[in-house]
């Protein structure tokens, strides 16, 4: 189908008496080609949400440039908005359109409405296109009818209890995974609900619905909190073996996951996605300590200078330095869906694997991810169990991240501490 119209952005260059500058404002129209009377149309001018004219400098210099970038995200964004809009009039949103998965397929059978679709990719309050795509495949197993209901249907009062129903029959396992066949986990149900209320609540918020009901309506479990696992470590004994297996490594890649895990268990508790896209520039010798600015160990992003002391091992592990933007260590990488390079976490399972079996230890629990584990383990050791210094050095936002991860405390802990408050000597001054 063809497009309707055109959204044209238009220029207005001018001199600004207060900014004693040149700038340029801007403004849309819409131009339709196939038209016998009017040609085009003004639709507005560009305006931010206080109703200020958007202008970009025409010469800019210094801050300004980063400032007009800014600005020209805001206009873009609100062009699209217009071709949203438009493409709506002929194919107005349906649940249907927000639930299929397949981008590329949509793109393919209708390009003029490519940026229609981006918008309502962006209509998610879920952020992980991983989470997404689950979530979409949940609806199409086993909510046929959220799947071919209107927008404002499926945010009814009877969709939002017809989804809590699913979610309980998952809970008490009469609906199982069809991949595994094995029920889900408590949180992976709680997942659940929260996307379709975030999806649900960015619908609200850009109008496309005037109420939601998943506020009211929720399963009596949700807020229930389960105990954790704590996280496995490596011993003693197996980080030993490790060490000493360098040498029966022939395979570039073994040496190189060698490296990080080590780099890892004992040092730095990165994780291995983060030991991926670690730079030279990223580090830096400070006397007998080298320094790790890191903008984040997680997906939450917090400061973090991360300290460890330089020895021999550690110099065998990082090498030799090189240019700024190379990378430290060099594991298996591969093209996500968006295009973008993370690590390839099944060959790194796999050299892993091989790496355990050469240095002679049989314990399948053993992972290439129970490195970060095996540091926090060390670093709560070591601190006596100081779990905001553990927090602290793994980059943890929260420090009940920690204690839920990596510490148990049973009778004698309470005792003790029971014994030291009731302990007149302790609260001397």
């Amino acid at each position: 189908m063809a497009k309707a119209y055109k959204i044209i952005q238009k220029k207005h260059p001018k001199f600004d008496t207060i900014l004693n500058k040149d700038i340029t404002t801007y403004s849309f129209v819409a131009k339709n080609d196939n038209s016998t009377g009017q040609k085009t149309m003004k639709l507005g001018n560009c305006v931010d949400a206080n109703q200020t004219k958007i202008y970009t400098i025409n010469k800019p210099v210094g801050i300004e440039k980063k400032e007009n970038t800014e600005q020209l995200k805001k206009i873009k964004y609100i062009k699209q908005s217009w071709e949203a809009k438009r493409d709506s009039l002929e194919s107005p949103l349906t649940w249907n359109m927000l639930i299929d998965g397949i981008k590329e397929t949509r793109k393919k059978r209708d390009n003029n409405k490519a940026i229609f679709y981006d918008m309502i990719d962006n209509l998610w309050g879920v952020v992980a296109l991983n989470d997404r795509e689950q979530f979409k495949v949940v609806i199409k197993e086993h909510f046929e009818e959220l799947e071919t209901c209107s927008i404002v249907e499926a945010v009814s009062e009877h969709m939002a209890e017809k989804w809590v129903e699913i979610l309980d029959n998952m809970k008490i396992g009469e609906i199982k995974s069809s991949r595994t066949g094995k029920g889900f986990a408590h949180d992976t149900l709680v997942k659940r609900f929260h996307w379709f209320h975030k999806l649900c609540v960015e619908l609200q918020k850009r109008k496309y619905v005037s109420e939601i009901h998943t506020d009211g309506i929720r399963p009596s479990w949700l807020n229930t909190k389960q105990s954790k696992k704590l996280k496995g470590k490596a011993t003693n004994e197996e980080i030993e073996k490790i060490i000493k297996a360098k040498d029966k490594f022939s395979h570039y890649m073994w040496s190189d996951i060698w490296n990080a895990w080590v780099f890892s268990a004992i040092y730095t508790g990165m994780r291995f996605t983060t030991m991926a896209h670690l730079k030279w520039g990223d580090m830096k010798e400070k006397g007998k300590y080298m320094v790790f600015y890191l903008g984040s160990q997680q997906k939450v992003e917090v400061d973090l200078e991360l300290y460890v002391k330089i020895d021999n091992l550690f110099k065998e592990l990082v090498g030799d330095r090189k240019a700024s933007d190379q990378n430290v260590f060099h594991l298996p990488m591969r093209r996500n869906k968006v295009n973008q390079d993370e690590i390839d976490s099944t060959l790194v399972s796999h050299y892993f694997k091989t790496l355990r079996e050469k240095a002679g230890i049989d314990n399948d629990k053993l992972t290439a991810k129970l490195c970060r584990h095996t540091h926090a383990y060390r670093l709560l050791k070591a601190t006596k169990s100081d779990i905001y210094r553990v927090a602290m050095q793994l980059g943890h936002k929260s420090i009940q991240t920690t204690k839920d991860n990596y510490v148990r405390h049973g009778d004698d802990f309470y005792k003790k501490t029971a014994k030291a408050i009731n302990s007149k000597n302790n609260f001397k001054f």
